[in-house]
Formats: C-alpha cells, sequence, structure tokens
C-alpha cells in the first residue's frame, strides 16, 4: 500500500510514520506537483489496516470500523479529518473571520460518525457525488469541535490543527462574543418553545415581533445560529 502527502508538512507526517513502523523505505517526491509518497509491501500489516477501513477507495466505499473502542474514537477521526478533512477560516459578516471545520465520507460511515460524535455537526449530501456525504462544522460549533478534537496536546501537531490554533489565538473576542450571541439567541428560542409568542418576546425585549418570528422560523427550519 502507498501513503501520499502534500508539501512539507506532509513529507513530516510521512517520516513520523516511518519512525513509528521502523520501516526503512524511501519515500519518493514528484516535484512537478509537489507530493510525496512512501510504499510499503506488507501483507500482515495490510490485513490489520483493513479491519480498521483502510482499504483501496476508502472515501467512497469506507464503514465504520467495527472493532474501533470508542476510547480511540477521537485519535480515529483526528486521524480521518487529517487525510479527508479540511479546517479553513472564511470572512463572513462584515469580514468577521468564521471557523469551519468538514469531513467527508460514504453515507454510512457519516451517519456512525454523527451518531457517536459527542458535538453534532450539519450533516448533508454532497451533490456532485453519488456516495459522499459531509458533516460540517461553523462558527462557535466549529470551535466547541476542534477543541475535543485537538484536546490531546501529546500528539504531534500538523497542518489543520496549526491552523484552529492560529484562529484561536487570533480571534480571542471575535469568538467570545459569537458565544454570547449564540447563548442570548439559544435562550429567546427556549422562552418561545416554553409558550411565549414573538409579539409578547418583542414586548419584553422593546424590539420588533418580526425579529422573533424570523427567529423562530429560521429554528423551524433548521437553520444554525452558531456562526
Amino acid at each position: 500500500f502507498t501513503l501520499s502527502q502534500s508539501h512539507k508538512k506532509g513529507y513530516e507526517i510521512l517520516l513520523k510514520i516511518k519512525s513509528i513502523l521502523n520501516y526503512n523505505g524511501n519515500i519518493t517526491h514528484t516535484k512537478k506537483v509537489d507530493s510525496y509518497c512512501l510504499a510499503i509491501t506488507s501483507k500482515k500489516l495490510i490485513r490489520n489496516l483493513s479491519k480498521y477501513g483502510i482499504i483501496p477507495n476508502k472515501s467512497l466505499i469506507l464503514e465504520f470500523p467495527k472493532e474501533l473502542k470508542l476510547d480511540y474514537l477521537k485519535p480515529f477521526i483526528r486521524g480521518y479529518i487529517d487525510g479527508d478533512g479540511s479546517v479553513g477560516i472564511y470572512q463572513k459578516n462584515r469580514n468577521i473571520p468564521l471557523l469551519c471545520i468538514n469531513f467527508v465520507g460514504t453515507e454510512l460511515f457519516m451517519r456512525k460518525c454523527l451518531e457517536l460524535l459527542p458535538i453534532k455537526g450539519i450533516f448533508r449530501k454532497i451533490k456532485t457525488s453519488k456516495n459522499l456525504y459531509e458533516i460540517r462544522y461553523y462558527g462557535i460549533k466549529a470551535v466547541d469541535f476542534g477543541k475535543w478534537l485537538w484536546e490531546n496536546k501529546n500528539l504531534p501537531v500538523y497542518y489543520k490543527e496549526e491552523i484552529f490554533n492560529d484562529y484561536l489565538k487570533e480571534n480571542v473576542e471575535n469568538i467570545e462574543y459569537r458565544r454570547n450571541f449564540h447563548e442570548k439567541i439559544n435562550n429567546y428560542l427556549k422562552e418561545m418553545n416554553d409558550g411565549v409568542s414573538p409579539t409578547e418576546m418583542a414586548k419584553k425585549y422593546n424590539t420588533q415581533p418580526f425579529y422573533f418570528f424570523t427567529l423562530r422560523r429560521r429554528s423551524k427550519n433548521g437553520k444554525s445560529f452558531s456562526n
């Protein structure tokens, strides 16, 4: 089997894998696309990896590994996101940076992830693919998911975790503002779920009823307020 990674960070990952496996083979480099590849021939290792879903074309046919113990869920998802996930920062709402974490896989795999993960993201089908689905986190949910995912500081830090850590350092006030906003919205929704009408909410908080009607409608339609 082969492991491929791009750029200098990817090369460092392959070096660490070589060291863990005590493997003496060479890492090849394709200059045109700046890609590194580590090829390993071991029938025993391939059999063991297949138990945990490391198989050819895994993104399109992968099922959640039955032998995975829940104690290893976090490092498993962490490694999976390094391979089939992304961490990005986007400008939204008056150029305020918005954190986004997502990863993709088969429907069966992603539904099992959604069931087991303590923080639930947005689950959707990738329209351009027959069998690819996505779990996506925005805003505060992305912050909370990232803190859960990269909680263990004893593991090596790679590119996607670096993006997340930089975002936390550079957006302390922004994150606090969003968290307070998210908490306020949830409190509004809780009051309305308890029977307070949008008109009564408007009188209580001295604002327009339209705001609370819109808030209730967006909530019923499954719109996220975690950004």
